[in-house]
């Protein structure tokens, strides 16, 4: 693992082209960052609306290497720019390389299988934005349940409600859970203004990039989509910083909705070995030794878990200065929300 809070992997082997011009729309303090997933057949009609909506910047960053479409799309729409990876990388990479390119300080992250019109982002939505301008000490939710924080916290995400196809509303307000010594996930629908969640459901949201780079972004080493997000966002509460939600902020899939591959692999156990083992006593991180033989013997890989333990354990203790707070702390500040 890296000693470094940045993850970013800056030797992913891309070529970047267009973007050379301004948005003529460009009427709103925040840029737009679109993912491509579904090699869409309408990405003309998608930028088109993107840039109609008045953000910022616009960059696209590509799923496949090939896409001859490219360049006439570049020439189309000159304000864009396409980040085109020359080798496979996952999505939290998407996401880091792209963030280094887009403009200003707040960045919205969307998939380009979710329905974009102009106007994609109300005025009640971008007056959300006001949330990034400085620590929160708690959130009061539209049903004024309070939830008390134990240390003012850094607004990283603004989060989505989002809607199948059909206009159905999906369980995306995520919460964390121990089920049987094994980390989990309980999802259900956002309700309230101010819900807090523990991670961005498929990635999307409103980012704070100032907090977002002091986060060092996702881990590029975590292959399984799923436990890349939850890394990230169990990270950010770990270090003080907060995930809200807003039903006024809705996002709907155009076709099928991403599914989350929740299998515990390799990833989880990364994840575990950054997140769930470290200890915080009167403010002082801590890597305890007994948290070994448990993690060993889930693992399943006795020797594979020794320098894996080792690794996280050095990790850990160079970022000792970024916790908080652990996730014992975390958990029981969730059971009283």
């Amino acid at each position: 693992m890296s000693t470094t809070p940045i993850i970013f992997n800056t030797e992913i082997a891309r070529t970047i082209i267009g973007g050379s011009e301004k948005n003529p729309y460009a009427s709103k303090p925040i840029s737009v960052l679109l993912l491509s997933r579904s090699g869409s057949h309408f990405k003309p009609q998608i930028l088109d609306a993107l840039m109609k909506s008045g953000f910022q910047s616009i960059v696209s960053v590509e799923k496949f290497s090939k896409n001859y479409a490219l360049d006439e799309l570049s020439r189309r729409f000159p304000c864009v720019r396409f980040i085109i990876p020359q080798e496979e990388i996952n999505i939290g990479q998407m996401i880091n390389i792209g963030m280094k390119e887009t403009e200003g300080e707040t960045v919205f992250v969307v998939w380009d299988d979710i329905k974009i019109r102009e106007n994609i982002l109300s005025d009640f939505v971008l007056s959300k934005l006001s949330l990034f301008e400085k620590p929160l000490d708690d959130f009061t939710t539209s049903d004024n349940t309070e939830c008390k924080i134990e240390i003012p916290r850094k607004p990283l995400c603004l989060l989505p409600s989002l809607y199948s196809a059909s206009s159905q509303v999906l369980p995306v307000k995520a919460s964390p859970s121990i089920d049987d010594a094994y980390f989990t996930v309980t999802l259900s629908k956002l309700l309230y203004e101010h819900s807090i969640s523990l991670y961005p459901y498929d990635f999307m949201g409103i980012y704070n990039k100032k907090h977002f780079f002091e986060m060092g972004g996702f881990d590029s080493e975590l292959s399984s989509p799923y436990w890349q997000n939850v890394e990230f966002g169990l990270r950010s509460w770990l270090w003080g910083y907060a995930l809200f939600m807003s039903p006024a902020f809705r996002l709907s899939y155009e076709g099928e909705r991403a599914t989350e591959d929740m299998s515990i692999d390799d990833s989880y156990y990364r994840f575990y070995l950054k997140n769930i083992i470290p200890r915080c006593d009167k403010g002082k991180i801590s890597y305890p030794k007994k948290a070994f033989l448990p993690y060993a013997i889930h693992s399943g890989h006795f020797f594979k878990a020794i320098p894996a333990f080792r690794e996280a354990k050095k990790w850990v203790e160079s970022h000792s200065d970024k916790y908080k707070l652990d996730f014992n702390a975390i958990l029981a500040f969730w059971k009283s929300y």
